[in-house]
This record gives C-alpha cells, structure tokens and sequence, in this order.
C-alpha cells in the first residue's frame, strides 16, 4: 500500500495550529503506524502524542506555526521519509478605522463520542464527522469551536477532530477543534465547606488540552501556545458536580499564564434560561481581576443538534473578512459579543473608539450606542446600561430608534461595558472598553479578623423577627426573608472599629431525590444582586458605607469599607438576581441570605484584647 503525508506544504499565518498526519491514498489517517518526525527550522514546533496513558498514537503530530519563516517537518515509516515544508508568514491583523463584518459563532459543542452515560450510550450518530458534515450541510453557521470534554476524550479523540476537520475542506464554516480543559480544584473555606474554586474552560487554536487537579498544571499547558483561545465556561453553574455554586475566584486565577489564554466569558450557556441567572455577574468580576475579555453565548450542545438553527443567543464576531485567519485575530481582540436574541447587530464606542478598545487616559467618555436587526420583525434593544468597575451601572440607557449617547465623567474607571435589554428582556452584552487605568492588586483580606457572633442579634426589620440563621457560621443553613428586598439589622452588643461585612450567598443543594417544584433558578434568583452597608453607633440614625454587587455566588463576598466604630450593621438588600433579570416570572422572588460576617482590622482586635 502507498502511503503520503497529509499535506505536502503548509503556508499559513504565524500563530496557527494545523494537523500533519500519514495517511493512506483516500487520505484516510493512519494514526497507528510507526512514524517519526522532527522538524528543521525554527519556525515551527511539533506536538507529538507518542507517549501517555491517554491513548497514544505515532501516526500524527499537530504542527505549531510560532515564527515567521521557513522550515520543514519531515516523517520517516518502514524506512521512507516524507516531507512537508512550512511557510509562516506574518498574520494579517484588522485595525481601527477598517471596514469589519459581523459573523456568527457557536464556541461551545460536543459530540456523542465523549459521553458513556446511559442517556448517549444508544446513540448511533453524533460523533466528530458526523458534527463536520452537519455543519457543513447546514452552512449557516461561520464558525464554531468543537470542545468535548477533557476529563472524557483522549489524545487520539483530541487529534481527530484536527483531521475531520480538515478532511471535509472547503467549507462554509470554520471549525477550531479544541476541547473543554477542566480543573477540578476543591478547598475548604473558613466555614470547614468544600467549596469548587474551579470549573471548565472552553480551549481551542491549542496544541494540548488541559484536564487537571490543580489550576498551576492547567497554565503550564498553554503556557508555550502562540495564540490560543480560552473562555470561562459556565462560570457561576448552579448546584450541579458539587453542592453550591462553581467559583472561579479570578483574582486568584489572574496570573499571567491565565491572561494570556483567555479571551471570553459566557454569560449565557445553553438553552435553558434558568440556568443563567447568576453567569453575567463574572463578567465584571473577571475584568476588575485584570482578565481582558470578551461575552459569550454558547449553546453547550452535547450532540448531535449543532449549529445556526439550534438555538437562538449567539457569540457575534466582527472581522475583517470570513476566514480562520480572520476569525482567529477576532477572537484574540476580544472583538465579538453575546446576544441572547442572537438578532442584535451593535455599534459601541467611546470618545470615538469602538468597543474593544483602550483609550487614552481622561476623565470624560462620549459614548454612542447604535442598535439595528439582522433580521427584521424582532425586538431591538428599548433600555439598559452602562457598566463599569465593581459590576456598577453608571449610566441608565433609553433608546430612540436604536441609538443612545451620553457622557460619563469619572476619574476611577478602568473599564466600560454594555447590558442591553428588548422588550422581553433579552440580554445584549457588549465587549468592554478600557480606560488604561490599572485593574485591582488581589485582597487576601489577612489583615482582617471576624467578630464572633455570640451574644449579637440579627432581626429582619422587615417582619420584625429574630433572624439567627443569618448570623450562625454555618455555610449549609440559611433565611429565607419574606421580602424582595429585606433589611438585616446586626447588634453587636457593643462598639467596635469594623472594616468589613461578609455576605456568604445560600448554598445551593440539590435533592438527593426528585422534588417536585424544585429547580436551580428557585435559590439562584433569590440571592441578593445590589447591596447597601449602613452602620451606626445608637440603633438610630445609620451611614450608609458601602454599596454594591454581589459577584461571588459560590464563596463569601467580603466587603471592605473605611474602618468605622459601630455597634450596629444594617445590610440592606436592594434587589435580587430574579428583579436585576427583569424577567416577570421571577422579578417577585422572595431574598435569601446565606450567613452575614462582621469584620475589624486584626490591629484593632489585638488591641481590644490586651485591654
């Protein structure tokens, strides 16, 4: 039998990842033949999966084009030699003032293959070709990311995509075969709780796939790639693998390994729109950790329904023209956003920039908002909001005939971001802007001591009642308060300097049985959104000290203000998950606290106990 390589020549942009394989005459891979290769210049790096417990194989390696210039790979069987040579050349990159399209991205799919549970293991289609060819069919689509499950795939699953992929060339929509790289990271917090301070990330334009106990391993997968693309996946799931909510902790995670893999968040995942209350809340908590990215609509399709037509949010790319290339330099410039209508066609900038962007330091942003339809009949946005540091909304948005402008003067910003809502209240995220300030140096709150909670009381000034859940330490209890947007009042019993509240959200539980009523969105929209801290010396007359939102569903919020003496703390719920939605079904949600802290500067504790 005769065999060639899979390529001959390879000319592409610095940056891409490409499969080189042996192959039969029908261009069938041939992954378990004995073949070495290497490669000579350096303008490439080869990925070999010749060793590993996850199937390994010999037939194939992924070609890494890392520099501009010429190399060449050559492959040695049955002792022939076979080569390919490799032109890189520089990556041609869209810039301000250049004519950018719109295309649609589905960045988050799976295939039947991965899955052995009972609801796949009758599937007899849904595997990689099978998701090539429907997309190929369906051509509506312009590009997707195939991500199947780290923790379930192995190397040659991993690879093969890279060759279907390849294989069903030319067509329509362009493919990035990667994987859902997961961490499964645990640690137990103050409360004695296991807690998930990881999740997945949706991985692709790699050269390996990361599936992990520990978030140091995962950087140094992709510490080497030229140009990959990571997004937050499902970043706030709820009750689902482990009791609670997922949490990413991003300032722990923003290392610069990290930044420079990850390009998105989801802010909304699959079909479901109860299980997207809480994901928008890491946006801007990813951003004020230094992440620079983008939202993300995926559809998490596990097979075999892919495509346009599977659901309706959709990832929007603008680009330059309708290629890898293209769609590559898109991604890694942040340029696209999330529309849960996926009909949403958005022009946003700033003091002349559109989003994304960084702009030159100055304390005063004229921006310009500008929405139309891709197809029309639907909804356009009618209101929203511009939000910035902290999760904060610092301007409120009416549109007229799809435009709004205005100015916004602030001399702390370090970033702006769009949340847009039609009629019924579908979501359009914007990408951010940057001001060109600094984002946060990480808080590992040590010099912080919690009060102890015996002999305070908390009552729910809005029943009157005692409320010593809230106040009892304990991660797996919690009040349910009989108002929208109730008031704690802690008495501490006596005066303290306090520099910080503790608000540890209801933890989620899933029934060990089927229980009829209950769902994730029944905790998630009772979880407070915007909060307001209050403090006072007499009961009486109370000072406001801090306001804000809840970003942090899985771990305790902690809440830092100027120090102040205080006997009294009052937190105040402004609203909740369900009403910051303006969804009707859940607008009315009753709040629910999880625990409620106090803390003070441990100085200032020392000093109370050496008197």
């Amino acid at each position: 039998m005769h065999y060639r390589l899979s390529r001959e020549k390879i000319s592409s942009f610095c940056g891409d990842v490409l499969p080189l394989y042996l192959c039969d005459n029908e261009g069938h891979a041939l992954y378990f033949e004995d073949v070495c290769f290497r490669v000579e210049g350096n303008a490439v790096r080869l990925r070999n999966f010749r060793e590993g417990s996850r199937v390994p194989f010999t037939g194939g390696v992924l070609v890494a084009l890392d520099e501009v210039g010429e190399a060449t790979v050559y492959a040695t069987h049955a002792g022939k030699e076979y080569a390919c040579t490799v032109s890189v050349r520089g990556m041609k990159r869209a810039v301000e003032g250049d004519t950018l399209d719109y295309y649609f991205a589905d960045l988050h799919n799976h295939t039947s293959l991965i899955h052995n549970g009972e609801e796949f293991s009758a599937r007899k289609e849904g595997f990689q070709d099978d998701y090539v060819a429907f997309l190929k069919n369906e051509g509506k689509i312009n590009t997707t990311a195939l991500t199947d499950h780290a923790e379930t795939i192995n190397y040659l699953d991993f690879f093969r995509g890279f060759v279907e992929t390849e294989r069903a060339a030319p067509m329509k929509t362009v493919i990035f075969p990667g994987a859902e790289s997961e961490v499964r990271y645990t640690e137990i917090d103050r409360f004695g709780t296991v807690i998930r301070k990881s999740g997945e990330i949706v991985t692709f334009n790699a050269g390996d796939y990361c599936d992990s106990e520990e978030w140091e391993t995962c950087c140094k997968m992709f510490a080497g790639e030229k140009l990959p693309v990571g997004i937050f996946a499902h970043p706030h799931v709820v009750g689902w693998s482990t009791p609670g909510v997922w949490d990413f902790d991003f300032p722990a995670r923003s290392t610069p390994e990290m930044k420079h893999l990850i390009c998105g968040i989801e802010v909304r995942n699959g079909l479901s729109e109860k299980k997207n209350f809480l994901h928008e809340y890491s946006y801007s908590a990813a951003l004020d950790a230094g992440f620079r990215l983008s939202p993300v609509a995926s559809s998490d399709s596990h097979g075999p329904c892919w495509g346009y037509g599977y659901m309706k949010p959709k990832t929007v790319l603008m680009a330059a023209e309708e290629s890898r290339e293209a769609f590559l330099d898109a991604f890694r410039s942040l340029r696209f956003y999330a529309t849960e209508s996926g009909n949403v066609r958005l022009s946003f900038t700033v003091n002349g920039m559109r989003a994304p962007a960084t702009l030159d330091l100055t304390d005063t942003y004229t921006y310009r908002i500008e929405c139309s339809l891709f197809r029309e009949g639907e909804d356009l946005p009618i209101a929203g909001e511009i939000i910035s540091d902290y999760g904060k909304t610092v301007a409120k948005l009416t549109f007229a005939e799809g435009v709004a402008e205005g100015t916004i003067r602030s001399d702390t910003a370090r970033y702006f971001y769009l949340r847009l809502l039609d009629k019924n209240a579908l979501r359009t995220f914007s990408p951010p802007v940057f001001t060109g300030r600094a984002a946060d140096t990480r808080d590992f709150y040590e010099d912080l001591s919690p009060l102890s909670m015996e002999g305070a009381v908390a009552t729910d000034l809005s029943s009157g009642k005692t409320a010593p859940a809230v106040i009892d330490g304990c991660a797996n209890t919690s009040y349910s308060t009989g108002s929208q947007t109730p008031s704690i009042l802690i008495d501490l019993g006596e005066s303290h300097k306090i520099a910080a509240i503790g608000h540890l959200p209801t933890r989620v539980v899933r029934p060990t049985v089927n229980r009829k009523g209950w769902s994730e969105d029944c905790i998630a929209v009772a979880l407070p959104a915007h909060y307001a801290v209050s403090v006072s010396e007499d009961g009486d007359t109370f000072t406001e000290v801090t306001s804000g939102v809840c970003r942090v569903f899985g771990a305790e919020n902690i809440i830092r203000f100027a120090p102040v003496d205080a006997r009294y703390v009052r937190f105040d719920v402004l609203d909740t998950v369900g009403a910051n939605s303006h969804r009707k079904a859940v607008a009315n949600a009753n709040a629910s606290i999880g625990n409620l802290s106090v803390f003070v500067e441990e100085k200032e504790e020392l000093t109370k106990r050496q008197k």
